[in-house]
């Protein structure tokens, strides 16, 4: 599902219709949002396991923290295709990069 939009091979800003511009646009703010809220569950679940009490609990929430991780790194791979496509705006990519650095840092 978020794969969805590629840019045509060759495409520009110049030659993408208002249209897929839009849609690639609402993709990208989508995504960094789901990146947003994906560190932060990531970081709720690393502290639920830090102060868990039993073992039970432990691998509970370590079982949480590796959906977490997973569904973090699709997101990279996502950023990843979409910097380096040309019809992505450079204020969008500025965006994307820093969310693709606080994936892979925090």
């Amino acid at each position: 599902a978020l794969l969805g939009f590629l840019c045509p091979p060759q495409a520009s800003l110049d030659t993408m219709t208002a249209a897929a511009a839009r849609k690639l646009q609402k993709d990208i703010d989508n995504v960094l949002k789901k990146v947003d809220d994906g560190i932060d569950e990531f970081a709720e679940y690393w502290e639920q396991a830090q102060s868990a009490s039993s073992a039970q609990q432990k691998e509970r929430m370590g079982e949480e923290l590796k959906k977490s991780i997973n569904k973090l790194q699709r997101f990279r791979v996502q950023i990843r295709e979409w910097l380096s496509q040309s019809c992505v705006q450079t204020d969008c990519k500025d965006k994307l990069e820093a969310a693709r650095k606080r994936v892979e840092n925090d």
